[in-house]
């Protein structure tokens, strides 16, 4: 819950399920999506919520397309 309180990440969570359907791709693994998010300048961390979300203040369209770059290199 720690890195949950970083005042640069908005309220609210990103199921990776979501993510997933969205981009019509498998869901890439947790840990992987948030270390690209913040290769790409993102903050991002695991939320408590639940075992497969994410907060992050990257848009989820952009969270979209890293989960295909992703799954394109897995």
């Amino acid at each position: 819950m720690i890195e949950e309180s970083d005042p640069r990440l908005p309220p609210g969570y990103i199921r990776l399920d979501e993510i997933s359907r969205r981009a019509k791709v498998n869901s890439p693994p947790l840990g992987t999506l948030i270390n690209s998010l913040r290769k790409e300048g993102f903050s991002a961390c695991r939320s408590h919520i639940g075992t497969n979300v994410i907060k992050t203040n990257c848009p989820i369209s952009s969270c979209i397309n890293v989960a295909r770059e992703i799954r394109t290199l897995l």
